[in-house]
């Protein structure tokens, strides 16, 4: 008992752990749609909106305050789901155009 009394949990960490825990359902049930909350969650946890674990790391440039456990889990993320973000930006393939 004395090792989880000066810890506590707030909002964003049970937000974290409801949308994690939503995501995880995702992957099995719609993966199309995971992704993309997935996504969404891991960019609200850049931006420091929701965290995950008790602890919570910040770094800030003036008033701007990212999580950079976050960023790079969204970087990760999205090295390795490549072709959702070609369907996010798809590239313009304009034959008009002079090259």
């Amino acid at each position: 008992m004395a090792l989880f009394t000066k810890y506590t949990l707030n909002t964003k960490t049970y937000l974290g752990i409801i949308f994690g825990g939503t995501s995880c359902l995702l992957y099995f049930k719609n993966k199309k749609f995971y992704n993309y909350f997935f996504g969404i969650v891991l960019v609200l946890g850049v931006f420091n909106l929701l965290d995950v674990y008790y602890i919570n790391m910040k770094l800030g440039i003036g008033p701007f305050v990212f999580n950079p456990i976050f960023t790079v889990l969204l970087v990760v993320f999205a090295a390795f789901n490549k072709e959702i973000l070609n369907l996010l930006f798809p590239k313009n393939n304009n034959s008009d155009s002079p090259n």
